[in-house]
């Protein structure tokens, strides 16, 4: 390893941060199709694919131009230079990514109840410009929350808005993205009771498939930062340091996340713990590389904090969130940006009690609510023409539908079509009188009970392996 060139680090950094993404996607994509009910999993698992490419795509055309080049005399605000990105190195292929994460989020809020139509547009929308703008402002040189004060504090190591690894530009983002979509679309049907005030639990089907998403999608998110900090700084103890502080922060606030789940709803929650570690991983974003151990235990266990209380207003509001999108990524992602300003090492309030540390705080406030603001404005344009036009959300038919056979073909999961052939036939073949001990007797229901290794190749017929 100590005879690696540069070269050969930047082309090591570029793969782990592809295969990061790659991670997170699949985990993403895992976790929203383990977390909603069964019927939605094949347009989640096509949707998420299909919406890559075209972010993608989206990103290279115009993304590209005004999140990294020049805007001349509007270069704090956004960029002009390079359409379909002329003149683009091989090393910005690492933010392509970030663009296609930001507008997945936004999709887990609206989940079992948006059109096609509508994800496909406002992927365009977010990739090419919602996202890309908020991203000159903080991580492009002349951008306006990333100059901040630092031409006057410029001897002092400058004064602006920080945000190493996305807790604002990507997260905050995209999950207030996925908060207006949910406004915008509305809940699920049956999801609550507006006359009583009820809240109907609507069951997830796959806690297992929930799970693996989690996992994949923290290791995405230690890879593919871990390859940009290779790309950008010395390799020397600021890699270690910044994995450790993602592990300890993701740690604590999974902990705390389960035990206020269990002090205040008298059960555990699987689901609860995994989005606990994910809320922790996206609170330490902002600031992974200057944080103290101590210190990323304590960011870690309020981004919990934030978590759960985000998570409960959103529930008394009447917001349906199936992924806890917004509790997750905007109360993590907040929660990270200000803690930074307390908890930097060289600057912060903690280590520097002075008009410097309070002005950091300011910064990283402004560039919290701008960010917040920005995404708001254009995504509730967005999703209001949708619901305008009335493209925004599928039909009460389709919605009802136990597969979405009218919009893709194949099903997610074999059992899934067995599912629903069996209670097809058993509903035409039983009589409510055809029961022992509350059990179906009916030939049709008692023959695939006898014969577990029966598929469903077809609506019509069942043939046996």
């Amino acid at each position: 390893m100590d005879s690696w060139t540069e070269y050969d680090w930047c082309l090591f950094s570029i793969a782990t941060t592809a295969v990061g993404f790659l991670f997170i996607q699949c985990g993403l994509t895992l976790l929203e199709a383990g977390t909603v009910r069964s019927r939605a999993a094949k347009r989640i698992v096509i949707r998420n694919i299909v919406l890559l490419v075209i972010s993608g795509a989206a990103f290279w055309l115009v993304g590209y131009t005004f999140a990294y080049s020049d805007g001349g005399d509007a270069d704090k605000l956004i960029g002009f230079t390079f359409f379909t990105s002329s003149h683009l190195s091989p090393l910005s292929l690492i933010y392509i990514p970030y663009t296609a994460i930001a507008s997945t989020i936004a999709y887990g809020a609206v989940a079992e109840r948006c059109s096609v139509v509508a994800y496909l547009v406002y992927t365009v929308f977010i990739s090419g410009f919602i996202h890309p703008v908020v991203t000159h402002w903080a991580w492009y040189n002349n951008g306006w929350l990333f100059v901040g004060e630092r031409e006057r504090y410029y001897k002092l190591n400058g004064i602006g808005f920080q945000d190493w690894a996305g807790g604002g530009v990507i997260y905050v983002a995209g999950g207030i993205a996925a908060l207006t979509g949910a406004i915008m679309v509305g809940p699920r049907k049956c999801r609550f009771h507006n006359s009583s005030g009820t809240v109907v639990p609507i069951r997830n089907h796959s806690v297992t498939v929930a799970t693996v998403g989690g996992c994949f999608l923290l290791l995405g998110m230690l890879a593919i930062n871990g390859g940009t900090r290779h790309l950008l700084t010395d390799i020397g103890d600021v890699l270690p340091k910044y994995v450790i502080n993602k592990v300890i922060s993701s740690t604590g606030a999974a902990f705390t996340s389960l035990l206020l789940y269990r002090l205040f709803e008298k059960s555990w929650s699987l689901l609860v713990f995994i989005n606990g570690a994910i809320t922790g991983m996206v609170a330490i974003s902002a600031g992974c590389d200057v944080y103290e151990y101590y210190a990323a235990c304590i960011v870690g266990i309020w981004a919990a904090v934030v978590y759960r209380l985000f998570s409960i207003t959103l529930v008394k509001a009447l917001i349906d969130d199936p992924l806890d999108a917004f509790a997750v990524y905007v109360g993590g992602g907040s929660w990270g940006l200000i803690a930074l300003a307390f908890f930097d090492n060289s600057k912060g309030i903690v280590y520097a009690y002075n008009i410097k540390s309070a002005h950091f705080l300011g910064w990283q406030c402004v560039g919290m609510a701008s960010i917040a603001v920005w995404t708001a404005l254009l995504s509730g344009l967005i999703f209001g023409l949708l619901r305008c036009f009335g493209i925004l959300r599928v039909s009460t038919e389709v919605e009802e539908r136990v597969s979405h056979s009218t919009t893709f073909s194949n099903e997610a999961f074999d059992g899934e079509v067995e599912r629903n052939t069996r209670e097809e036939h058993t509903a035409n073949t039983e009589r409510p009188d055809e029961t022992v001990n509350g059990h179906p007797t009916s030939p049709w229901y008692m023959h695939w009970y006898n014969n577990p290794t029966y598929l469903v190749n077809d609506r019509d017929y069942v043939t046996k392996l």
